[in-house]
């Protein structure tokens, strides 16, 4: 099968939406698929005049004139590169300057440079991860036979609604978003209450349910405490959160709340909160902001970190992930997957991650809940350990990036063979 990623998300290199399209990326060529890849962005005046000049896209992501010291600044820390098939295309940057055209632009372009793409290659499905990319893979496939896939891994109509820039975006382009969802050969979400949640924007689109996959550490190639400068003989509390989004400080702020009464009970206990956005200046902020808040507490911020948490997660007691809204938290199931004991807010699609009292805890958005499930946990290592090897062996089960691999094949084939007979129709 012929299968085109089309985003401009490679570019930025890091993120948990990048991360899952190499991986799928890896686990469909794995599984003997070809796989195409589009991505752009400003990168110099390299439009070639009359036509779409693209470059095949350097090891890791390097981008088109940025340095090997830039890119090792910006990389996320995996070894895994996404050639070959990978294609950037630089849009010239005076495009930019255009109020309108910095948003439609590389759009357009890219539009232009799919169509090519899916010609030449004989593109069966394109797969996109952002609704208006999902509006410019449609145009690139005009009336042609190739299937488009929209992935939603958040709940971005929230999430645009807190900005009032993005508010007033998304109304503007209102119908390129109908256009998109209403066009899409299938939308997939990573969780049932994200289906729920987009249900008027996908309509009577085919909407499919694909859990995310998350790769199984090799447990033995993870440092120690010493490594991490952790103590080895305190309790370790480990949260992920990037200390920037609105219902990820609402949740910080009701850990804070509740550490009083955790370390009252346990005085040596320790809570490490690893995260951050990449954005030097936004990090500085939240993290001035999460220190104040947690301040005379025992917290530790290791701000951004480009890898994957699964070392600290194997190193910590325990992982408690406290947010005021979720889809499917990769985090959760790194946790689980390493055999730790988890302790989540009950929102959103993590009741789909964690069976309560099975697979971890699940706790109302309130401090005395959190705090009472926590102390539960580090005042009984059975129920911990249990809890935890509950939860390793379902993810080992559900939870693989081959199990993800074989449920987007089987959509792939689905709806290939329904354009199929809908040109047989016409």
């Amino acid at each position: 099968m012929n299968v085109l990623f089309f985003s401009a998300l490679p570019m930025a290199r890091h993120g948990g939406v990048v991360r899952w399209m190499q991986q799928m990326v890896t686990t469909l060529r794995g599984m003997g698929h070809r796989v195409h890849g589009l991505t752009w962005g400003y990168a110099g005046r390299e439009t070639a005049a009359g036509g779409v000049r693209m470059r095949p896209l350097r090891p890791a992501g390097q981008e088109i004139g940025q340095s090997t010291e830039q890119m090792e600044r910006n990389t996320w820390g995996t070894e895994q590169s996404w050639e070959p098939d990978f294609h950037f295309l630089p849009v010239d940057p005076r495009v930019a300057r255009v109020p309108l055209l910095r948003f439609w632009g590389p759009l357009f372009a890219a539009a232009q440079a799919g169509r090519s793409l899916i010609e030449e290659q004989r593109i069966q499905v394109v797969h996109c991860v952002a609704v208006y990319e999902a509006f410019s893979a449609l145009l690139a496939r005009g009336s042609g036979p190739a299937a488009v896939v929209l992935s939603i891994h958040g709940d971005y109509v929230t999430e645009m609604g807190q900005r009032r820039s993005s508010r007033l975006r998304r109304r503007l382009f209102l119908p390129a978003e109908r256009r998109a969802f209403r066009g899409c050969d299938a939308v997939t979400t990573s969780s049932r209450w994200l289906r729920a949640r987009l249900a008027a924007q996908i309509g009577s689109t085919r909407a499919a349910v694909i859990p995310n996959g998350i790769a199984l550490p090799a447990e033995a190639s993870l440092p120690g405490r010493r490594a991490l400068e952790l103590p080895e003989d305190r309790p370790v509390v480990l949260t992920v959160n990037n200390l920037y989004a609105p219902y990820r400080r609402e949740g910080l702020a009701i850990l804070a709340a509740a550490a009083p009464s955790i370390v009252e009970r346990v005085p040596d206990v320790l809570f490490v909160v690893a995260g951050g956005v990449n954005h030097p200046e936004r990090d500085r902020a939240s993290l001035q902001w999460a220190q104040e808040l947690t301040r005379g507490l025992p917290f530790h911020f290791t701000g951004y970190r480009p890898q994957s948490p699964a070392d600290l997660m194997a190193a910590a007691d325990l992982y408690l992930h406290s947010s005021a809204l979720d889809n499917s938290p990769t985090a959760v199931l790194e946790a689980m997957a390493l055999g730790k004991p988890v302790i989540a807010t009950d929102v959103g699609g993590i009741p789909e991650l964690v069976s309560d009292g099975e697979t971890g805890l699940l706790v109302p958005l309130d401090a005395g809940a959190l705090a009472s499930a926590t102390l539960r946990l580090l005042m009984d290592p059975a129920l911990a350990r249990s809890l935890g090897q509950r939860a390793r062996a379902r993810v080992r089960a559900e939870f693989t990036w081959a199990r993800t691999g074989e449920r987007f094949t089987e959509l792939y084939e689905q709806v290939i063979q329904a354009r199929v007979a809908g040109e047989r129709e016409r």
